[in-house]
């Protein structure tokens, strides 16, 4: 998606840390499994460009090249996503360590 190319190269260093699922972190107690969690919500295509426009990678965009990625590109998603809510998921990352 376009929207995702554009912003590429606006993420900071750390977000290599979430994409890894925090692997790069080392816990100073032994680590235990835990279990698997996700935050799901109903949103429209225009929610979902809000939310995409919060993106840190989407904010130094905008403040670098003048232009919203999500405005610019926002129609094909919208054309895709079409008319009313889908469902959104997040997958939550945890690292657990017990002493």
């Amino acid at each position: 998606m376009k929207i995702f190319d554009a912003v590429e190269d606006y993420w900071p260093p750390e977000r290599d840390l979430v994409l890894n699922h925090y692997a790069g972190i080392e816990l100073p107690m032994a680590e235990i499994d835990a279990e698997q969690f996700s935050m799901t919500a109903n949103w429209t295509a225009e929610q979902m460009l809000g939310y995409m426009r919060t993106w840190s990678a989407s904010q130094r965009h905008i403040k670098d090249k003048g232009t919203d990625p999500t405005k610019e590109y926002g129609g094909e998603l919208a054309a895709v996503w079409g008319e009313g809510a889908r469902q959104v998921n997040w997958p939550l990352t945890l690292r657990v360590g017990r002493q």
